[in-house]
């Protein structure tokens, strides 16, 4: 940030008044000539977002009502296939770095990835770091909490959760908060489930499931949805890999193969993380004769105590189920 950018600004005229503690962005197009055409804070940024929830028309998009980052375009400016780049943007405080000099090193060179989509994985990150700067161990603990970030969750909720994971704090100690969510939003995820056809075989029952959860039988309600999910993974199964066995490790690829192209390494939507949530959590294996956490494994085998179907269990079951939703196409 102090080379490049502040070599470009320098080379500006004096008379455009610009100095490196003005620059929101910055968009240089380097020519093999080393001539060069600089935008300095006169660009339209554009990004493309999964909403979180319902947007009326016109109103105000808070970071809070986003789910993910698709895309950061830049309005009125065309970008060569064959110029180097350097490309300062800014997310609040926050400044991202951007540059490809490979078209000095290949006169043939032409840019082989959507820059569009490459920069919006960049502003995802520059955004939402908390979530990106978990360790393996942080992930450990959160997983093996039974918990995880999942998308639909108020912004300010899934902070807490990553909070909760880096300070080894209880996180059960959120569940309430969790529990009003579900009390107001889980008839609209589910009608939202509804537009995918996946879903389409099991709403009745979840209908069902959310009934009981209503009425607190958390033991009925998780009793329903737990099976559901693996019931809805192996519906996409189907659907991308017929000939394939429908093992632990198989459905969960195929979730987030239909997304591939949009899912970059920053997705808000973590899939990765989803799947080990999946591999570690919910597909958990047990042993014989020895106490059992709730899973598909120990439900579907009946060693599953009952004192775990509880509140939490429905909550997340329900989430998981969301969670897929986010990932297919």
């Amino acid at each position: 940030m102090d080379h490049w950018p502040a070599k470009i600004v320098r080379a500006l005229p004096s008379s455009a008044g610009i100095w490196a503690s003005t620059v929101d962005h910055l968009v240089a197009l380097i020519r093999q000539d080393l001539t060069a055409t600089v935008y300095v804070n006169e660009l339209t940024q554009v990004a493309q977002i999964r909403a979180a929830g319902p947007v009326k028309a016109g109103a105000e998009v808070r970071q809070r009502d986003i789910a993910d980052v698709t895309e950061l375009r830049f309005e009125g400016v065309d970008v060569p296939q064959d110029v180097a780049l350097v490309i300062v943007f800014s997310q609040g405080w926050r400044k991202g770095l951007f540059f490809d000099f490979f078209p000095f090193h290949d006169a043939g060179y032409r840019r082989p990835y959507d820059l569009w989509r490459l920069l919006g994985a960049c502003a995802a990150y520059l955004m939402n770091q908390a979530l990106f700067r978990l360790t393996d161990e942080d992930w450990a603990f959160l997983i093996s909490s039974g918990w995880f970030p999942f998308s639909s969750l108020p912004f300010e909720l899934r902070d807490k959760v990553l909070s909760f994971a880096r300070s080894r704090l209880d996180l059960n100690l959120l569940l309430p908060d969790v529990r009003t969510f579900m009390q107001v939003r889980l008839t609209e995820l589910i009608e939202n489930w509804s537009k995918k056809t996946p879903f389409q075989a099991h709403l009745q029952l979840l209908r069902h499931a959310a009934t009981e959860f209503a009425e607190g039988d958390y033991v009925s309600a998780t009793a329903i949805v737990l099976p559901r999910i693996e019931g809805l993974m192996r519906e996409v199964h189907a659907s991308v890999a017929a000939r394939e066995r429908a093992t632990p490790t198989n459905l969960t690829q195929r979730l987030i193969e239909g997304r591939s192209a949009e899912l970059h390494e920053y997705s808000w939507l973590l899939p990765i993380r989803f799947i080990q949530y999946l591999r570690e959590s919910y597909f958990a294996s047990f042993e014989p004769g020895m106490p059992a956490k709730l899973s598909r494994h120990s439900f579907g085998h009946g060693v599953a105590a009952s004192a775990d179907f509880d509140e939490k269990a429905c909550c997340m079951a329900f989430l998981t189920l969301d969670q897929i939703f986010w990932l297919l196409p």
